[in-house]
């Protein structure tokens, strides 16, 4: 069963680790990154926010 919310850790597993937890958290503050939300103080990703992040990269060549 897949979990609903991640942690930015388990966002970086997500990623296959190409992402540490340090990036992610520079993204989010440069707002760039995968859409993410907020429980308090506490960052969750969703696993299809992250999926849909990973779709946006998609880039035809180098230039892009």
């Amino acid at each position: 069963m897949q979990k609903e919310y991640l942690t930015t850790k388990e966002a970086s597993e997500y990623f296959g680790g190409s992402l540490k937890p340090g990036t992610l958290e520079i993204m989010r503050v440069q707002g760039r990154g995968p859409r993410f939300v907020k429980f308090g103080r506490n960052v969750r990703y969703r696993p299809g926010d992250l999926d849909m992040w990973i779709e946006e990269q998609g880039r035809q060549n180098t230039s892009e």
